[in-house]
């Protein structure tokens, strides 16, 4: 295999809503990623490493233009999940919206409008 025949970044076919969607997720996947290793070794700490390990995967597809449309579809339902299990897991307080856990959580709701938009934008 030649070092020509591998992956390349295609920074030509990302738009603007693109780069915007890379640097949300590399900030979401920075806040799990820092969260996580303030709970390890537990099982939330590991969760939330992996779920930051994540965003930065998806964000290398992304750059890489595998599948592009996929990975935002697959986003949307990573996201949705780490919602509603965040909710389910810790019950649903108000409280919990203030700080950094309500602007994370405030992030990932745009984050997959953002994702709607960029799908309906790819064909």
């Amino acid at each position: 295999m030649s070092p020509e025949s591998g992956p390349r970044f295609q920074r030509g076919s990302m738009g603007t809503l693109d780069w915007v969607g890379s640097a949300l997720a590399v900030l979401l996947g920075v806040v799990y990623l820092a969260l996580g290793l303030g709970g390890l070794p537990g099982a939330f700490g590991i969760a939330f490493c992996l779920a930051g390990l994540g965003y930065f995967g998806a964000v290398v597809l992304v750059l890489v233009d595998y599948r592009r449309r996929l990975v935002y579809s697959v986003g949307i339902v990573y996201n949705v999940l780490l919602f509603v299990l965040y909710f389910l897991l810790n019950g649903i307080e108000v409280s919990e919206l203030v700080g950094l856990s309500g602007i994370v959580k405030l992030a990932q709701v745009v984050f997959v409008a953002l994702l709607v938009v960029l799908i309906d934008r790819n064909p």
